[in-house]
């Protein structure tokens, strides 16, 4: 059902967006105040980014393909609200991958232009 739909992809969201408030330590910024956590600005990013991708370009890339959502749902802009949280929890993933990757450059290789190409690849691998 509808409810269903949205309760699944809330529920894989909420945890995401209660972090910063509820468990800053999992990220180390418990000392830090709530306005200077990466974690909720992050947050906060994607949510933008995720509304108006899903209110906007998602809408208008349907309706340029004529194609539409078939499951139950509540919609807005032809959207189901589901997807705006669906959105939150997996870009909050790829986040959290390129972040990875994207450490794991900075450490573990020595300054220099082969590091900054590698770092430029990634980049747009990951775009």
């Amino acid at each position: 059902t509808a409810w269903t739909y949205l309760g699944v992809c809330g529920g894989l969201a909420l945890p995401l967006a209660l972090q910063p408030f509820l468990y800053p330590g999992l990220t180390r910024e418990a000392d830090r105040p709530l306005a200077q956590r990466y974690a909720l600005k992050a947050n906060v990013w994607l949510a933008i980014f995720g509304w108006v991708g899903n209110y906007w370009y998602t809408h208008y890339f349907y309706s340029v393909l004529g194609a539409a959502y078939t499951m139950p749902a509540h919609r807005v802009n032809g959207v189901p609200w589901c997807m705006f949280f669906a959105t939150h929890f997996y870009f909050c993933f790829y986040h959290v991958l390129s972040n990875c990757a994207l450490r794991f450059i900075a450490t573990g290789y020595a300054p220099g232009p082969r590091r900054a190409a590698l770092r430029a690849a990634a980049v747009l691998a990951m775009a």
